[in-house]
């Protein structure tokens, strides 16, 4: 009887652990104009944690201005210009806002834009 417990303790722990990871991920961005890489032409990576509703935006390489603007079922949700002299990352907490697609798009100086769609689900307590 013990035995079973334990593994059904296992079994629960390793699922929580695993849904928790699953929701952990990059958001894919595309060039909105050419296809070309995005990473060539802004760099930077996005990571989505659901979990925990914050959206993490990672500048890999110098840029001189990007735009950052998050739209979501609401509409536009989040915007903010970085440039060399402020940090590498920005972090948004989408937490107040609803469950829905959202989308985050960067746009440089010299017209480079690319985007990438992510889905915000809200967590049953």
């Amino acid at each position: 009887m013990k035995m079973r417990k334990t593994a059904a303790t296992f079994v629960c722990l390793f699922f929580t652990a695993f849904n928790a990871f699953s929701q952990e991920q990059n958001v894919q961005l595309a060039d909105v104009k050419s296809g070309s890489d995005p990473q060539h032409l802004i760099p930077v990576n996005v990571n989505w944690q659901n979990h925990s509703s914050l959206l993490e935006v990672q500048f890999t390489g110098p840029v001189q201005a990007v735009f950052v603007v998050v739209t979501g079922p609401d509409g536009v949700v989040y915007q903010n210009q970085v440039t060399t002299e402020n940090a590498k990352s920005i972090y948004v907490d989408l937490k107040p806002y609803r469950e829905g697609e959202y989308t985050i798009r960067f746009q440089d100086v010299y017209g480079n834009e690319v985007e990438g769609d992510f889905f915000k689900e809200v967590e049953e307590n």
